[in-house]
């Protein structure tokens, strides 16, 4: 009989040890990266407008469902699913930023997207939390147009 590898090291409640941290430690950084932002617009000089908060508070929900990803216990579909709405953000967010906050961004979407695995969620599910961050991030951006 062949043996199988774990990936994931399990602690005593049962919980996936490993992915909770990867997910906790993307939902820190993306609220750091969201107070730096603030602090790297509000540093050049430039007024603080409706756009720069509502990507700052846009960071800062995705990171409240890296956030949520991170305490779930077990191998839930929902966690998984917070994770990946919050990677999703991130890394949309990241790319828009490239040249100033992107790398930090994607760099917690991926501690985050770590942290969704190996957990299975429905492919619907998976597209919901895929496509609503976008979507939401491309319609905020939309309505603060300068």
């Amino acid at each position: 009989m062949a043996s199988r590898t774990v990936l994931f090291v399990r602690d005593k409640r049962g919980s996936d040890g490993r992915r909770r941290v990867l997910a906790l430690a993307g939902a820190g950084a993306g609220f750091v990266v969201a107070v730096l932002y603030v602090r790297l617009i509000a540093g050049q000089g430039t007024p603080i407008t409706d756009r720069v908060v509502l990507v700052a508070a846009f960071i800062a929900a995705m990171a409240v469902f890296a956030l949520l990803a991170g305490i779930r216990k077990g191998d839930d579909a929902v966690g998984s699913a917070a994770a990946i709405t919050a990677a999703s953000g991130l890394i949309a967010v990241g790319f828009i930023g490239m040249f100033s906050v992107g790398i930090p961004l994607l760099m917690s979407a991926f501690l985050t997207l770590a942290g969704a695995f190996p957990t299975r969620v429905r492919g619907w599910v998976a597209a919901v939390a895929i496509a609503a961050p976008v979507i939401t991030l491309a319609a905020g951006l939309l309505l603060t147009a300068d």
